[in-house]
This record gives C-alpha cells, sequence and structure tokens, in this order.
C-alpha cells in the first residue's frame, strides 16, 4: 500500500510528464479570437443592461431621462443574437480543442477564415446597436421612436421624420450589419463541420465526425437563424412595398414573428449540451462523450423546438381564420380561431413538443452527475464552472416548467384554477429574472476553457483540480447566487403581495407592489442594488480573470507565495495516472502547495 503511494507521490513531484504544466506565462498562447468574440457580445449585453438599470435610478431620482430608457430597451431586440451566436463561437471552439488535443494554435484551429467570420458577425452586432442609436438620435419626435405592431423599433416608419439620404443610409448600414451577422454565422457553421484533425494526432482513423452535442447545437443555430431571417425577410419587403401590405403578408409577418418566439429557448439548451459534452471530454480528452441516453436527449430537445417551429408556421397559413399567439411558457405558443378536429391534431403535438423538450434537457442535467470515467478510473467531481452553470440551467428551466404545469392545470382542471392562478402570477415575475443566464453560463464555459488550456500537462492531459483562478470561481458562484437571490426575493413579495401590480420590470429587476410600505420598498430597493453590483462585480472579475490567467496562477499548478491551501495529491495527477494510486488514498492524501 505504501509503495503505490511512494510511486504515485514521487510519479506526481519529480515526473517531467506532471512536474510542470506545458506552457508558461512566456510560451503560453495568447487569448483565443473564440474567447475575445465572446467578451464582445458579453459587454454589449451587459453594458446596455447596466446602462438601463442606471438610467432608470437617475430618472426615479430627478424624474428626468425618460428618453434614454426607451433608447435602451429598445436595443435589448438586437441583443438576442449575442447568446446564440456565443453558443455557435464555443462549439467550434470546443471542436478545435478536441481535434487539436489543446494545441489550437499550433494547428491553426479554428481555421483563420472561421476567426474572420467570427469578428464580422460580432461587430456587425455592434453595428445594429449604433443604428439603432442613431435613429434615435435623427428621429426623435416628442420622445418617441416608431415601432412596428410586434412594438419592435421600425426604421422604416421613420420616412416621415428622415430625409430620403439620411433614410437610405441608415437602412443601408442596418441590412449591411444584419447580413453581415448571417455570412458570419453561415461560415463558421461550415467551418466548424468541415475542421479537420492533424494527421500526426488523428493517423489513419481520420476526423472523428461531429460530436451529437455539437450537431444539434449547429442545428438550433441554424433554427434560430433561419427563423430570424424569414421575419427580417418579411419586414424587408413591407418597407420596400408599403403599398402592397395584403392580409396574407400581415398574417405572414405576425405569424414568423411569433415563430421567432418558438426559438428562444435554443441559447440555454446549446449551453447545457456543449456543459455535458464538456463534462465527457474532462474525464475522456479524446473520446469522452455523454451517455448514450443523453445524447438522445441531445436529439429530442432539438427537434422539439423545431416541431413548435414548424407547427408555429404551417398550422396558422394553411388555417383560414386561424392565428397564433405567444404562450405562457418561454417557446410555446397558442392557437387563436381554430376548432374540431385540426385544433385537437395541433394542441396534442403541442403538448408532445413541449413535453420531449422539458423531459430531455431534465435527463440531460442527470447525465452530468451520473456519468463515470472511463476505464475503472475514479470519477473526479463536477467542477465549480459546471456546477454553476447547471445551478443557472435548473433556475431557467424550472420557471418555465412550473409556469408551463400551471398553465396547463389552469386550462385543464377548473378545481384548482385559483391555485394556479397565484402560481402563474408568480413565475410570471420571475422570468425577466433569468434573462442574464445564458451569457452568464457562457463566459462561465469560456474561462474555464482558457484555464484547461493553460494548465495542460505535457503530454496534452489536463491534471485533476484545473481550472480559473480560485478568485473567479467564488465570482462564479456570486453571479449565479445573485440570480437565485432574485428568484427569492420574487418568491417571497409574492407571498405577501398580489405579483400582478408591477412586481418587477422589463429588466428582471424587482419592485416592490403598489400595496408595499415604505419599509419593504427601501428593503426591495436596496436588494436589488446589491444584486445588480454582485452580478456585474462578478461578471468584471471573470473577464478579468480570463486576460490575465497564467499557468503559474491556476489550480494546481499555483506557486507556493500565491496559495497555502491544502490539496489532495490525486489534483495533481493526470486521469490516467490516477490508475497508479489505490482508489481509497484518492482523497484522503494531502500536499502543502
Amino acid at each position: 500500500m505504501l509503495h503505490h503511494l511512494n510511486i504515485a507521490l514521487d510519479h506526481a513531484i519529480h515526473s517531467p510528464a506532471y512536474g510542470v504544466p506545458m506552457f508558461n506565462k512566456h510560451s503560453m498562447p495568447p487569448v483565443s479570437t473564440t474567447a475575445q468574440c465572446i467578451v464582445n457580445l458579453l459587454c454589449q449585453f451587459f453594458a446596455i443592461y447596466l446602462l438601463l438599470a442606471l438610467c432608470k435610478t437617475f430618472y426615479e431620482c430627478t424624474g428626468r431621462g425618460l428618453y434614454s430608457i426607451k433608447v435602451l430597451e429598445t436595443l435589448k431586440i438586437t441583443l438576442c443574437y449575442a447568446p446564440m451566436l456565443s453558443c455557435l463561437f464555443l462549439a467550434t471552439r470546443m471542436r478545435a480543442i478536441m481535434l487539436s488535443g489543446g494545441q489550437t494554435e499550433k494547428y491553426n484551429l479554428p481555421q483563420p477564415l472561421c476567426q474572420k467570420a467570427m469578428q464580422l458577425a460580432t461587430w456587425s452586432v455592434l453595428a445594429e446597436l449604433v443604428v439603432i442609436v442613431l435613429c434615435h438620435l435623427f428621429g426623435k419626435t416628442k420622445g418617441t421612436m416608431p415601432k412596428n405592431e410586434q412594438n419592435n423599433p421600425d426604421i422604416s416608419l421613420l420616412h416621415k421624420k428622415l430625409s430620403a439620404p439620411l433614410l437610405v443610409l441608415l437602412n443601408g448600414i442596418h441590412y449591411l450589419a444584419k447580413i453581415g451577422v448571417y455570412l458570419g454565422f453561415i461560415f463558421v457553421s461550415l467551418s466548424l463541420v468541415s475542421m479537420k484533425g492533424p494527421h500526426e494526432l488523428w493517423g489513419a482513423e481520420g476526423t472523428p465526425p461531429v460530436a451529437p452535442a455539437v450537431a444539434c447545437t449547429i442545428n438550433l443555430c441554424i433554427q434560430f437563424f433561419f427563423v430570424m431571417l424569414c421575419y427580417s425577410t418579411v419586414r424587408m419587403y413591407t418597407f420596400f412595398n408599403p403599398d402592397h401590405r395584403s392580409k396574407f403578408v400581415h398574417k405572414l409577418e405576425n405569424t414568423m414573428y411569433m415563430a421567432t418566439t418558438t426559438v428562444m429557448m435554443a441559447p440555454m439548451l446549446s449551453i447545457l449540451f456543449i456543459g455535458a459534452r464538456m463534462r465527457a471530454l474532462q474525464l475522456d480528452p479524446k473520446y469522452g462523450a455523454p451517455q448514450s441516453w443523453a445524447q438522445i436527449c441531445f436529439f429530442i430537445c432539438t427537434y422539439s423546438v423545431l416541431a413548435q417551429t414548424i407547427l408555429c408556421v404551417i398550422v396558422p397559413l394553411f388555417s383560414p381564420g386561424c392565428t397564433v399567439e405567444k404562450g405562457a411558457v418561454e417557446g410555446d405558443i397558442k392557437f387563436v380561431g381554430i376548432s374540431g378536429v385540426s385544433f385537437g391534431i395541433a394542441t396534442f403535438l403541442r403538448y408532445c413538443a413541449i413535453l420531449g423538450m422539458y423531459g430531455g434537457f431534465t435527463a440531460v442535467m442527470c447525465s452530468v452527475f451520473l456519468i463515470k470515467a472511463p476505464y475503472g478510473a475514479p470519477t473526479p467531481p463536477v467542477s465549480p464552472a459546471l456546477r454553476c452553470i447547471l445551478n443557472l440551467c435548473i433556475q431557467y428551466f424550472l420557471i418555465y416548467l412550473i409556469l408551463y404545469i400551471a398553465q396547463t392545470t389552469n386550462q385543464l382542471f377548473p378545481a384548482l384554477r385559483a391555485s394556479a392562478t397565484w402560481i402563474i402570477g408568480m413565475m410570471h415575475a420571475a422570468l425577466n429574472t433569468v434573462l442574464f443566464a445564458p451569457m452568464l453560463a457562457v463566459l462561465f464555459l469560456i474561462v474555464r476553457m482558457r484555464a484547461l488550456q493553460l494548465t495542460k500537462n505535457p503530454d496534452g492531459s489536463n491534471p485533476l483540480g484545473s481550472g480559473p483562478q480560485l478568485w473567479a470561481q467564488d465570482c462564479m458562484f456570486i453571479a449565479t447566487w445573485a440570480l437565485f437571490f432574485q428568484v427569492c426575493l420574487v418568491v417571497l413579495l409574492s407571498v405577501f403581495y398580489d405579483m400582478e401590480e408591477a412586481a418587477e420590470d422589463e429588466d428582471g429587476n424587482v419592485k416592490a407592489p403598489a400595496a408595499a410600505n415604505q419599509t419593504a420598498r427601501v428593503f426591495v430597493k436596496l436588494m436589488n442594488y446589491f444584486i445588480m453590483i454582485a452580478m456585474y462585480a462578478s461578471v468584471v472579475g471573470l473577464v478579468f480573470a480570463l486576460f490575465t490567467m497564467t499557468p503559474e496562477r491556476l489550480p494546481p499548478w499555483v506557486a507556493p507565495e500565491h496559495n497555502h491551501h491544502l490539496i489532495p495529491v490525486h489534483s495533481m495527477l493526470s486521469i490516467n495516472s490516477q490508475q497508479d494510486l489505490p482508489a481509497h488514498f484518492l482523497g484522503k492524501v494531502y500536499l502543502m502547495r
């Protein structure tokens, strides 16, 4: 027994293969283009919401700045591209890391064209934001911005407020930016699918096929951007043909807008798939894959979203008098003006799609905790980053699941309608509290990817315990629990007050109901500020950690003068080297860093 332990200790401390990391602060690769683009999108996303929160606070204190609030609220619509693009970039980066054995710079993966496409899509999103701001500056009339029937800012409606040259210029930039987003998406997707593994690493077996998690992410991206493209095309047609707006075109425009709501859950599903795939690669860096049943659930979730979208488009367009409206749950829809057999079939298929999606992502979350390391090796604990991501997924999906069950109960069981209505009100108030979850999860993933790249052993494996700086991991937990406390605050208020009295604003900030006394109002406001500061400080800390991390300051290689914790011996060993150590010793023997 002691002989095995001595061998393992000697191997961990003195072996060149595990005594030092592959890189040091002088030889480590720069921050990837993928990470830079994701941080760019992240900054756009959080900056808009931060400015919006500050403007609302200023307005509450002074009564001025209402127009600035309206401008910032319209910018949120363009930000819907950010989470989906970030998921696609993450999937591409993960594929490149897997094929290159972690040496993406050495083998120039992702391809240079792919990296340029990421930058094109990222800056195009920013260009769209700038165009909307310019529209507000030049088209301001009585503090309002023209909007279409879906309450979205509409540049085409500015023709009475702007000169023709300026209107053409703004529309030109607007559509060029949209084209840039879609060209970036197309080239990144094609590069991901066509990416080849180096021959010296994969030899005669060749490049492995795209993993189901990545394939489903691409599928969801295609669904998302195709639906958005169809809606944008219809809007473009109505802009250039304002006098030919028939009933069918009007119905098609509304239908395609409702179709966009069916794909809004795609980013969070993609993040869950990527997280499950990362967990599998942590256990087996070369061939790791989630359980077969979990991979089937990937496809069930993906095609459930597709089924919802197809139903949303086909049923209203081919049923005279039928229209589609947004349901109570994200990604859900309901049909109005249809009855009989057609209504029964459409409703049955809609419920099947919703149940398939919710059942599928529940099984995927369970798979992350149930998966075991191959070859009989000890299974390491789930990383802090992945635990935080799963926490966000649970918060995100659980709110929608409870709302869906309550809505169904309200429709099918009249005797329980009072309780169901109370739950629906509470969950509606909690919906916007999790709107930050997708981008937070993306940030956690890219920070962990960077840390795993820098902490690799010389043989390409990752020692157990690899991850971002310990304080960066604390930032992940702070941001995650800040969102959770926001949800708890909504639930607490719902116990004492009627949540239909505007319990929160459109940005997820909890508001004290009108019936609340002054003490409750002050408490809610202070809690909002505390949660906002905690979350934004954590985001800034994680971005700082991403750009400043070096191998010497990352666990398990962190230098003794920077960390005085005790760590398990097996956190210094690679997964394969653990097989030299008896299982009952793992987690019980410690070294001083």
